[in-house]
């Protein structure tokens, strides 16, 4: 049996809202700093038709637990406008809870197990150091999407150099830019980060 690990927990929001969104979680919970992004992934396709969808991200880790706030920020269809369209636009303060993320050992074996389980293919693509990501359809199982990614050194040191700078965290400067923090933390930025 594989030994996966889930680590995140995602909420979708929109772009006219995505600042205050991250300020709700700055506020509420003390979380951050936030590091934010916008992205294309590569190779992308959602219900099984190719997709250009661009969107933003911020991440933070809360103690053990990253947390991730994304949008949309095109028409393209995308995971994260369909979900807000799916509860009738309806989004709360900290954004609509869109997935959890499962870091996995055996990415097409975890896959295979979740969908014999009942979960439905919703969006893949592939990061830019190669690993492969899925967003399955758990409504029927868990009612939210369920992201499976790759797990890998990479993504851990990021992982592991956020929650060591959230733990020691000051307040000042609560959101930032991702592309700097990977640069600085693994020595090149990453190739995922949309143009302006």
């Amino acid at each position: 049996m594989s030994r996966n690990s889930i680590r995140q927990l995602a909420f979708v929001t929109t772009k006219a809202r995505f600042d205050e969104t991250l300020q709700f979680w700055i506020d509420a919970f003390s979380a951050g700093p936030f590091w934010t992004l916008d992205f294309s992934l590569a190779g992308q396709t959602f219900r099984g038709q190719p997709t250009a969808a661009v969107g933003r991200a911020a991440l933070s880790m809360y103690g053990t637990t990253q947390i991730e706030i994304l949008c949309a920020l095109d028409d393209e269809p995308s995971p994260y406008s369909e979900w807000i369209e799916r509860h009738n636009g309806q989004i709360p303060q900290g954004g609509l809870f869109h997935h959890f993320l499962v870091d996995a050992e055996n990415h097409q074996g975890t896959l295979d197990q979740l969908t014999a389980h009942g979960a439905k293919e919703g969006y893949l693509a592939t990061m830019p150091d190669g690993r492969k990501l899925a967003y399955l359809d758990g409504t029927s199982v868990t009612g939210s999407y369920i992201e499976v990614i790759t797990k890998s050194a990479y993504g851990a040191g990021i992982v592991a150099a956020m929650r060591d700078y959230c733990d020691t965290w000051d307040g000042a400067d609560p959101v930032r830019d991702y592309g700097e923090f990977v640069a600085a933390t693994m020595g090149e930025a990453p190739a995922f980060v949309a143009s302006p």
